[in-house]
């Protein structure tokens, strides 16, 4: 029997269940539907989204395209405005560089990212503390003070107010290591072939800058002075004691402090127009050195380098292709010859002493630091391993403090002079280091670098003349954080910029600069010795010589000298000059435009005077041209002015001209080896700097007998004799024997008859021609 009520139940229950599947399935059905419409949606933005890409990328190499163009036009409008600073009345050179100002101003308003951005929460920002220093209230107070320091030297306590009497008195102001020092002996250089006559004190705060602007004669007095060069700075601007303070930090801004002699002169156009460039780039020096990372990539926008800036902040000829000059002292030759077998390359595993601290090992493991300019030890010790390998001698320089390199064949760290470790770069094969002093003093002794380059961009430090390898993932962090020197902003274990470096770049640059080296070598064109019949056939070329240079000829049994200019013949170079004069001619050289001539250790001699007024392109290069000036020491400045117009007068040694590889067609040095010892090291440097094919015309004082002679004295060092002379040139590949023991006693006789003012009995002089060839070099693979 059935139960209806049950039934019922049954039919209810079904009836809910059943509607409960449809709502499910109609729920299911709208989710899914949904779902459907939310896929569309997204496949819709993301279509919509690749399309915006599409749009960035097509504006950002719109952008990146007009960016080149403006680049290119702005580098166009730059090089023009630069070339019109230097010339033309000065109202139009004010334009010019009110010109420059603005697109400079421009440039650094602009922002110039590193290639990888360092965001700012990767970095631990410090903030950093500006030094504005006061006015002094009482300034000679003051000056008292910082000259009793206990850090500042004898030679700053010594210094004077000018008192309106003597030359224009410069104070050239800087704070650095030693690659800053030796920048700054360029701008010193600059300085006194503008200013003469003039004297430049150098005042830093380095203890290490006397010796290494040793011999620098540009420069009159190295002072020391408190580390806050800035006060110092802010001090002397108030007193009356330079004529004009040069205050040189990558930018150069001219101070005029009171009483200064400055005032109304021709000068001040310099002081206006540098300032004009100068402006958009004092922000920068007001904060040195914590904007630097800016003012470097102003520097790159402008498409200028730091010393490019120099010169033309300080209207000065300096750019990134000038040498640096350096003297190293003749005598540092006895330590280091034969020091260093060779061929060798020459690595440093460390920084400059000024930032030592951050590079110590023991203090940068107690520190936690990660030392951002260093090359990993491992990869060191593979370049060491590699060009061992390839047959060359390693010599590791620098601090002894600095980690050393296990496989080198020469631990020299901490063992060397600044002048030692000049000549030690200088003859070597190669370079190695990171960016910082060493790569400076590299460039000072004309030798060519492979640099790594992390932290600091290599457009801003790197040398044309140098392999300069960057980093590809990160650079350009300097002074974006106080500690940068310590470790790395971002955080980087290495750093992750110089652990990029791999040993087989860093060999392969080596040989790229070891395989285009050549040993010199010379043929010879020429000999002669001092004859009666010699000396008659060249005055006609003597007496053009005389007539060039307004000067009297009084015969060969005096010397002649010109007060106003300086310039003199000694009785001897009545024979030497016309006999290279006479070379000259026979070699079918032309004296015009384009052919360079360097005059090595000619003083204040005629030669060059007269061969640039001729019509050739000369510079003279000597360590001191006082000498000789009978008590009269201004005598310099009038010569280096009076040369201005055919040259350049300019201080350098014969051991390290500041020259280029190959740079003069014709290269003579006068009469000066028979002053010095280690010939063939100097004759080697005036081969250097002379083209393939160039003649380089060296005379010199001759002896017979150099056993019977005896006559060294105060002024002669070593006096060739035949067989002596003939050892010197075979090393350069004359296996000719130029002179006979019978030639040279005639001319022993013939000079003493004739009177010659300066030859002792038993000497004489004479002369060779030699023209530069190209021997491969014995390293070449």
């Amino acid at each position: 029997m059935r139960n209806p009520t049950s039934e019922a139940q049954g039919t209810v229950t079904g009836m809910a269940a059943l509607r409960g599947r449809r709502l499910l399935e109609m729920q299911n059905d709208r989710l899914l539907s949904e779902l459907l419409e939310l896929r569309a949606e997204t496949t819709r933005l993301r279509a919509e989204a690749a399309e915006a890409r599409a749009r960035e990328a097509v504006a950002r190499a719109e952008i990146e395209a007009r960016e080149i163009s403006w680049q290119n036009s702005r580098r166009n409008r730059y090089a023009t405005t630069v070339a019109q600073l230097t010339r033309g009345p000065v109202r139009e050179r004010l334009q010019a560089a009110n010109s420059l100002a603005r697109m400079v101003g421009g440039a650094a308003a602009r922002r110039v990212g590193p290639r990888r951005p360092i965001e700012a929460d990767q970095v631990a920002l410090t903030a950093p503390v500006l030094d504005f220093p006061p006015p002094p209230t009482d300034p000679w107070a003051e000056w008292r003070a910082i000259c009793a320091d206990q850090s500042a030297s004898d030679t700053l306590r010594q210094i004077r107010p000018h008192g309106g009497v003597g030359p224009l008195r410069i104070g050239l102001i800087y704070s650095g290591g030693l690659g800053d020092v030796l920048q700054a002996g360029t701008v010193a250089a600059a300085l006194k072939q503008d200013l003469a006559p003039c004297s430049i004190t150098f005042l830093h705060n380095n203890k290490s800058s006397p010796a290494i602007l040793a011999g620098n004669n540009s420069i009159e007095t190295v002072a020391i002075i408190p580390a806050d060069y800035k006060h110092v700075r802010a001090v002397l601007a108030r007193l009356p004691i330079f004529d004009l303070i040069v205050d040189y930090q990558y930018c150069i801004r001219y101070i005029v402090p009171p009483e200064s002699r400055v005032s109304g002169s021709l000068l001040e156009e310099k002081v206006l127009s540098a300032g004009a460039f100068a402006r958009p780039w004092l922000s920068f020096m007001d904060d040195f050195p914590i904007r630097n990372n800016q003012l470097g990539r102003a520097a790159q926008r402008a498409g200028v380098s730091l010393m490019d800036i120099a010169g033309l902040s300080g209207a000065l000829d300096i750019s990134r292709k000038t040498p640096i000059p350096f003297f190293p002292d003749m005598n540092s030759y006895d330590v280091v010859l034969g020091l260093v077998s060779t061929p060798y390359i020459t690595i440093h595993n460390g920084v400059d002493e000024k930032n030592a601290e951050f590079y110590d090992v023991t203090f940068a493991k107690l520190a936690g630091y990660t030392a951002t300019k260093l090359l990993p030890v491992p990869t060191w010790t593979e370049v060491v391993r590699q060009l061992r390998g390839a047959g060359f001698a390693v010599a590791q320089l620098g601090l002894k403090k600095e980690e050393l390199v296990p496989g080198v064949t020469h631990d020299l760290r901490g063992l060397t002079s600044i002048s030692e470790l000049g000549l030690i770069i200088k003859h070597g094969e190669c370079h190695i280091d990171t960016e910082g002093g060493l790569v400076h003093l590299a460039r000072a002794v004309n030798r060519r670098s492979v640099v790594m380059f992390g932290p600091t961009p290599s457009a801003i430090f790197g040398y044309d003349q140098n392999v300069n390898l960057s980093s590809a993932s990160c650079t350009d962090c300097w002074w974006i954080t106080n500690d940068w020197f310590g470790k790395c902003p971002r955080g980087t274990v290495g750093p992750e910029c110089m652990i990029e470096h791999s040993s087989t770049t860093i060999v392969d640059a080596v040989r790229s600069i070891t395989s285009v080296a050549y040993v010199p070598s010379t043929e010879l064109l020429g000999a002669q010795l001092f004859t009666i019949p010699g000396m008659q056939a060249l005055e006609p070329l003597r007496n053009a010589i005389y007539t060039a240079c307004d000067l009297p000829y009084n015969g060969l049994s005096s010397h002649v000298q010109q007060q106003s200019t300086g310039i003199y013949v000694h009785a001897s170079k009545n024979w030497e000059y016309p006999f290279i004069l006479n070379a000259i001619r026979d070699a079918g050289l032309h004296l015009k435009p384009g052919l360079r001539i360097a005059d090595i250790g000619g003083g204040r001699g005629a030669l060059s005077f007269a061969l640039g007024r001729m019509g050739a392109e000369t510079e003279v290069f000597d360590i001191d041209y006082r000498w000789d000036s009978q008590g009269d020491p201004a005598i310099e400045d009038r010569f280096i002015r009076a040369f201005r117009e055919v040259g350049h007068a300019r201080f350098g040694s014969i051991f390290n001209i500041p020259a280029d590889d190959e740079t003069y067609d014709v290269v003579t040095c006068v009469s000066v080896v028979e002053h010095i010892y280690y010939k063939r090291q100097a004759i080697a440097e005036l081969l250097r700097v002379l083209k393939p094919g160039g003649l380089l015309a060296l005379t010199f004082d001759l002896v017979e007998d150099l056993a019977e002679a005896g006559l060294t004295d105060h002024l002669r060092k070593e006096i060739f004799d035949v067989p002596a002379l003939a050892e010197e040139l075979r090393a350069f590949g004359v296996s000719v024997m130029p002179f006979d023991a019978v030639s040279v006693r005639r001319s022993i006789l013939e000079i003493q008859e004739a009177g010659v003012l300066g030859i002792p009995p038993g000497m004489t002089v004479g002369g060779v021609i030699l023209r530069k060839v190209r021997l491969a070099s014995p390293i070449e693979d």
